[in-house]
């Protein structure tokens, strides 16, 4: 009986409540979503074994349920790719590139359209 009283005061029941008087969209798995974030944030920084003795999970646990690929990690790979690129042909970057707005390639050999390419 006294836990019913309460049932309605969880600490997600009022985010969820103030979210829906906000007229803020509610997306799937609320929680577990912000979770998944902070555990990818802090491994960033802190060693897996150490974010996740905080939060209380396994390193297991973590790869399988709340580590993601952000971005940002796309855009560090991007441009490690295009150094390396560079770097085993000799380019100096400054004239490579795409440029997706006009539709071309700019190459060693010239610029070129993305129908040419």
């Amino acid at each position: 009986p006294m836990m019913t009283q309460f049932a309605d005061c969880t600490f997600s029941h009022r985010i969820k409540r103030r979210m829906d008087l906000l007229g803020v969209e509610r997306w799937p798995r609320f929680f577990h979503s912000m979770r998944a974030t902070r555990q990818t944030e802090l491994e960033e920084v802190w060693p897996s074994h150490v974010v996740c003795y905080w939060l209380g999970n396994s390193t297991e646990v973590a790869r399988r349920h709340y580590l993601m690929t952000t971005d940002d990690d796309y855009k560090k790979a991007a441009q490690k790719s295009d150094a390396k690129s560079d770097a085993l042909h000799g380019h100096t970057g400054s004239h490579r590139g795409i440029t997706q707005e006009f539709g071309k390639v700019v190459t060693p050999c010239g610029v070129r359209t993305w129908d040419s390419v």
